[in-house]
């Protein structure tokens, strides 16, 4: 593709591309998430994955809660585990090991044991599409054999997955949210979705 640099002389000229907005403001948080020495190399790296990932969208279709759950009650106890034993597990419950890869290129892991807790909390993204259905999702999936319920340290884990990609979830909103859980040992979505810690979180995103 040839880089046109004809000059832009007048408003009319510019035409802008509607996903445009969205692939800059995801480049521009990892950048500064990262603070990548080199930025020119991260945007080749991470446009290449991009690239890479919108490919996989019509081989990698999302998971079910279902199947998510099912991988959940296999691994509840499970603190870390190599990829690949974990993308197999995946796999025994139909989890499509192409959606399995998607998760891997939105962030880089290591080659070292992972929890699998953060790879469901990736799957369960991809699965719904407002930050409402992603948090009730996440109760439903983690909550799967305990009422619907995530014990409070294992709220906090998830959110602490969450918050890893979206630096929209403030780290005073954690410590808010933690002082106001503090006497609790369970937490429900309910609870969550009217606490007035997150209020603005359900209020204004998308």
């Amino acid at each position: 593709m040839d880089l046109d640099y004809d000059p832009i002389y007048c408003v009319e000229q510019i035409q802008i591309p509607p996903a445009l907005p969205d692939i800059l403001k995801g480049f521009a948080k990892e950048a500064i998430r990262l603070q990548p020495p080199c930025l020119h190399e991260f945007a080749c790296t991470y446009f290449q994955r991009l690239l890479a990932t919108a490919k996989l969208d019509a081989t990698a279709p999302p998971p079910t809660l279902a199947q998510l759950q099912a991988v959940w009650v296999d691994l509840k106890d499970t603190e870390s585990m190599n990829p690949e034993t974990l993308r197999e597990i995946c796999a025994s419950h139909g989890i499509a090991s192409a959606a399995f890869s998607k998760v891997f290129q939105l962030i880089e892991f290591p080659s070292d044991p992972v929890d699998p807790k953060e790879i469901l909390v990736l799957l369960v993204t991809t699965t719904a599409k407002s930050f409402v259905a992603v948090i009730d999702a996440l109760f439903k999936v983690f909550g799967h054999k305990t009422g619907g319920k995530m014990s409070v340290p294992l709220f906090f884990k998830v959110l602490f997955f969450m918050a890893k990609r979206d630096r929209d979830i403030s780290p005073q909103t954690v410590s808010d949210l933690t002082k106001s859980l503090a006497d609790k040992d369970w937490v429900s979505f309910g609870e969550v979705r009217s606490s007035p810690h997150m209020q603005h979180y359900f209020n204004t995103k998308p």
